[in-house]
């Protein structure tokens, strides 16, 4: 179990069958370069995996 004080992220993406849970501070928009319109925020926990279900998404970030 991770601890509510340590920042983490997961991934999870097209046609990989796996998810991947990263600790540590992550910052997306300074690694990827992403601006706001190339993302969607929600608190909706299952969105970013219906996304990718349904072809609609190639790779979905969970900030914990």
């Amino acid at each position: 179990n991770l601890s509510k004080t340590t920042p983490s992220m997961g991934l999870y993406m097209k046609n990989v069958n796996k998810f991947y849970s990263f600790k540590g501070n992550v910052n997306l928009d300074e690694i990827f370069g992403f601006e706001p319109q190339d993302y969607i925020e929600t608190d909706d926990l299952n969105k970013p995996f219906e996304m990718i279900d349904l072809g609609k998404a190639e790779a979905s970030f969970i900030i914990l």
